[in-house]
């Protein structure tokens, strides 16, 4: 209890440093919940783009046998979902579109003309190329080299783009959450050293007086934890406003988790820093008292 209400006395006592970094702790991590919101959204619009997409491969001369080995190592992959749709399935689907299809193949004396297709349902996009050529490499006698590359030039680009936009929203959420954490733990360690400036007399006479270690340093842990806490909600509500004004929707269920997180985060960089600092200021006004 006394290192809590220590902790509120000293931030009362400093008001202007304490407010300017709660303020600085709020903008970093209003920053940091903003672009791991637009991160997380644009991940999110990548990941249901790309289960819409539908790629397809064209199969030639397969028997029964070696359409059940393409299908038992397509189950391999948990993460797909597939259908196999034989050269009679293709044309009806085909005759829907185009009604007179069948009449037209019929009157020119033309058989089906249409592969046996295997239709591929993924939400990871890297997917797609691996079962590729894993497919031409393992059944190459199967594997409708003309027909499927005339798909990769089609999807190859969409695809190539939607795992550029991927990449480069991860990156910018890493470098800039990275740069942030510095810059609020840059601002807590100057916080930590100013709160011993301006109590420098009062500790110096709490050691005289054969304080306890633990007497000095708890209340200045509490005080850091206080400032950084305050800095992470004041921040949350900003950027839980920001992103309701850009439209943007994240399940509360990931929301709750991604705080808790934060939270626990930042207690531990505010404690370890406070204890740290506490240890090199003490040493060094020890060191000032004996001579």
């Amino acid at each position: 209890m006394y290192s809590i209400l220590q902790a509120f006395k000293n931030i009362f006592q400093n008001k202007f440093i304490s407010f300017i970094s709660v303020l600085s702790i709020a903008l970093v991590f209003t920053f940091i919940n903003l672009i791991s919101s637009i991160n997380y959204y644009s991940l999110d619009f990548i990941e249901s783009s790309s289960s819409k997409i539908e790629n397809q491969i064209y199969l030639k001369n397969t028997e029964p046998e070696n359409l059940n080995l393409i299908s038992e190592f397509l189950y391999k992959y948990e993460n797909i979902a597939f259908n196999v749709i034989n050269e009679k399935e293709g044309l009806e689907n085909l005759s829907q579109k185009y009604p007179n299809l069948e009449s037209f193949l019929v009157k020119n004396k033309i058989s089906n003309p249409l592969p046996l297709t295997i239709v591929i349902q993924s939400k990871d996009l890297t997917t797609f190329a691996s079962i590729k050529n894993q497919i031409s490499k393992n059944f190459p006698e199967n594997y409708d080299k003309t027909l499927n590359s005339k798909t990769n030039a089609t999807l190859n680009p969409i695809i190539k783009n939607l795992l550029i936009f991927q990449n480069l929203s991860n990156k910018i959420l890493i470098f800039s959450t990275l740069s942030l954490i510095i810059i609020s733990t840059l601002i807590l360690i100057i916080s930590i050293r100013n709160n011993f400036h301006t109590r420098k007399n009062e500790i110096q006479i709490m050691q005289m007086l054969g304080a306890k270690y633990s007497k000095i340093q708890n209340p200045i842990i509490v005080e850091s934890n206080i400032i950084i806490i305050s800095g992470l909600f004041i921040g949350f509500y900003i950027a839980f406003y920001l992103t309701r004004l850009l439209s943007i929707q994240i399940d509360k269920n990931i929301i709750n988790k991604f705080i808790g997180a934060e939270i626990i985060v930042s207690i531990l960089i505010a404690s370890l820093l406070s204890i740290i600092i506490c240890k090199k200021q003490l040493k060094k006004e020890r060191l000032i008292h004996d001579l």
